[in-house]
């Protein structure tokens, strides 16, 4: 399969190649496992005699992001201890203990602190915009290095922000019991990274904890991917829908995650994933009436696909990989938060509540 003289290459080539080897292992090994593990599931497999469901002290490694932000936000008003872990501080660090760190690197931690959650945000996820092989350095080797840690530390809960992106192409509605089918390294070391948290909660089945939750597009302040490009879009004008058919987006509202996390959680289950999106299907064309409502803005015209695709190139030779984001609006995703929904949890935001709550915090109407 791959014929390397060693002596001919460079480390870095070298590390390409290996991780081109796990991408082809894991596409036959993956899918089996995931089956395997939700198979167990099913039928009551795992017990947990974890009790104790107060946190006291939580660290966050990649907690000064957008997502972070709001997670530390609902921590603290709690009161539960916050330790934030990344490669730059949070906006506003009054309230919490930073720890500047790169978990590419072998995590050493000297803390007299006894952590209750191990809360593991931190990815390398813009796609496009990074070589394949940072996808794995940041995301897997990340992974490690944190689970070495958690075992050095005697730390017993993990929750993991992984991606929808495990199921690949998601024009075809996609619930938790079914196949990963990844198609890019994003979400292919995301899975991989599953894999291994899962792997590190079975070691101790009866002591450990782990929830992954696979969230949707995640909107709120502070946010500056899809949901505030659409909206941008249509304030200037300067944004036009593909097609007149209904392009289904999965999405959420940032304030959505920490309780749907809190609520897996609280279910004391030893190892669970689950989707995060809104409980009822939305388009695109859902989004853009809402911020068209809220800004009293013009609904925006449409063109054909073709129209897309007949100037890609010229558009992305101007714009770049902006614009390839750009078009990412136009792909359908359509998962289906199953899990939440057969446990009973109860949504705290309906599409109109998390638009008008975004729409206010972000004061778009200042912005005018």
């Amino acid at each position: 399969m791959f014929h390397i003289c060693f002596e001919e290459i460079s480390i870095r080539q070298f590390f390409a190649y290996l991780f081109k080897l796990v991408q082809i292992i894991a596409q036959f090994a993956l899918p089996f496992l995931a089956r395997m593990r939700i198979h167990l599931w099913n039928f009551g497999v795992y017990t947990c005699h974890v009790t104790n469901l107060n946190f006291r002290n939580v660290i966050i490694f990649g907690g000064s992001g957008f997502v972070g932000a709001h997670l530390i936000r609902d921590f603290l008003s709690e009161g539960v201890k916050v330790t934030v872990v990344d490669i730059q501080a949070p906006v506003d660090i009054s309230s919490i203990h930073f720890i500047e760190k790169d978990i590419r690197r072998p995590i050493d931690l000297d803390s007299d602190c006894e952590y209750d959650l191990v809360v593991v945000l931190a990815a390398t996820h813009r796609t496009p915009g990074h070589d394949s092989m940072e996808y794995y350095e940041t995301n897997v080797l990340g992974a490690l290095n944190i689970i070495e840690w958690c075992n050095r530390a005697n730390l017993q809960s993990i929750w993991f922000l992984s991606s929808i992106s495990v199921y690949g192409s998601a024009a075809i509605k996609s619930s938790e019991y079914c196949e990963t089918k990844p198609t890019s390294d994003y979400g292919l070391s995301k899975l991989i990274s599953e894999k291994m948290f899962l792997e590190w909660q079975s070691q101790r089945s009866h002591e450990r904890r782990v929830v992954i939750c696979r969230p949707s597009v995640i909107f709120g302040q502070g946010e500056s991917g899809n949901m505030t490009r659409l909206a941008a879009g249509i304030k200037n004008g300067f944004f036009f829908l593909p097609s007149r058919k209904p392009i289904l987006k999965s999405a959420t509202y940032v304030k959505e995650l920490y309780p749907s996390l809190r609520f897996v959680y609280d279910l004391e289950e030893p190892s669970c994933i689950f989707n995060l999106c809104f409980n009822k299907e939305f388009s695109l064309q859902d989004y853009a009436r809402e911020i068209c409502r809220l800004g009293r803005y013009r609904y925006p015209y449409t063109l054909s696909l073709e129209f897309f695709a007949k100037f890609q190139k010229t558009f992305t030779m101007l714009f770049g990989n902006t614009y390839i984001r750009f078009l990412k609006l136009f792909h359908p995703t359509n998962i289906e938060p199953t899990f939440l929904i057969e446990n009973g949890y109860c949504f705290k935001y309906s599409l109109e509540d998390a638009f008008e709550d975004w729409w206010v915090e972000s004061k778009f109407d200042d912005a005018k």
